[in-house]
């Protein structure tokens, strides 16, 4: 008789066996930002495009180096192998060194969905979510600011350092800011692998658990991440598949921004969905001066995003970036064209 583990593992591996989905099956990859609102995406892109409900939301299939060595057959076995339009959540692939560089090789048709939330509250949602025995609130505020401490210094020292000479006026032959963006890059870089508390712990490229813990503010440094999504796909001679979304957009228009995903995805109308993530405004909580402090610190990044997300090249499609105008400054009217806060660097052009 067959022993009960070796059952499962056959009944699996039949699974696997079936699970064959077509080269033209539209593939839709949430991607981030993590604690942003992916998880009622997800459910409402489902409910939108008719597909049977899901309890398995999160696969992390391309930053997990376990799952992603058993191949494409794996992946659309975890996705659930049914439907006419395979959703893949999965926030942690955006801060992920190589997680959507592996997307991109194995399922180039596959469209990136990044929502974007205000990066304070960002950051605030990431903190309460952790349990305290990882450095996190579990639910509470309480030791939020001593929690960043260390990653907000390491970012303020990222973005002065990388900023040292100079002006805010110098522009790529694109017309593009150059500064801040090359001091957000290099603060992500330097600073994503901080732990709530203190201390650091290296990006590893199999780990799919970097950035549950990791960065609390650092994964609020969007315009890096989305550059570096952008690359990864050019790596693999593969225009930007990126599809950008205001989380406050959602919030606010949840069906008309559902509808207009899914237009962008080229997925036809689909069905109205509703439901909209259930956000609380926490700032208001936080002692004034530290939200002041916090919203000087991402005035630079937040302008690196605005010159990321207005270029068409990096991000095709950008939906509802409109609503979040009280901290992302669209029109580029953030000091880019006088005298910083940061410096502007003196720019190596063959470094771009």
């Amino acid at each position: 008789m067959m022993k009960r583990g070796a059952l499962i593992a056959t009944l699996l591996a039949r699974a696997a066996a079936d699970c064959t989905i077509d080269d033209t099956t539209p593939v839709t990859i949430i991607a981030g930002a993590s604690h942003a609102g992916a998880d009622t995406l997800h459910d409402s892109l489902r409910k939108a495009l008719a597909l049977p409900d899901r309890k398995r939301n999160e696969v992390h299939h391309f930053n997990d180096v376990a799952s992603y060595g058993k191949g494409n057959d794996h992946y659309w076995q975890s996705l659930g192998c049914t439907g006419q339009v395979m959703v893949d959540e999965s926030p942690g692939y955006l801060a992920h060194s190589v997680a959507l560089l592996r997307a991109a090789s194995q399922v180039p048709r596959a469209r990136w969905v990044v929502l974007l939330r205000e990066p304070v509250e960002r950051a605030l949602s990431h903190f309460m979510h952790l349990p305290r025995k990882q450095g996190g609130g579990q639910g509470s505020l309480k030791g939020f600011m001593e929690a960043i401490e260390e990653e907000r210094s390491c970012i303020d020292a990222a973005l002065h350092a990388r900023a040292a000479h100079g002006h805010a006026d110098i522009t790529h032959e694109s017309g593009d800011a150059l500064y801040p963006r090359l001091a957000a890059r290099y603060a992500f870089e330097h600073c994503a692998d901080h732990l709530p508390g203190g201390g650091r712990q290296a990006r590893a490229h199999g780990s799919a658990h970097f950035g549950k813990e990791h960065g609390l503010l650092s994964l609020s440094l969007y315009a890096p991440q989305l550059e570096h999504a952008a690359r990864m796909a050019s790596k693999m001679d593969l225009a930007s598949p990126l599809v950008v979304v205001s989380s406050k957009a959602f919030h606010d228009d949840a069906a008309g921004t559902v509808s207009a995903i899914v237009g962008a995805l080229g997925l036809g109308l689909g069905k109205t969905s509703n439901a909209a993530p259930a956000f609380v405004d926490r700032r208001t909580e936080l002692d004034a001066a530290a939200v002041e402090a916090l919203d000087l610190l991402f005035e630079h990044p937040n302008c690196a995003l605005a010159a990321v997300v207005n270029n068409r090249t990096l991000v095709p499609h950008a939906i509802g970036l409109e609503h979040d105008a009280a901290w992302l400054p669209l029109d580029m009217k953030c000091n880019a064209h006088g005298k910083a806060v940061h410096p502007q660097p003196r720019v190596d052009r063959e470094e771009l």
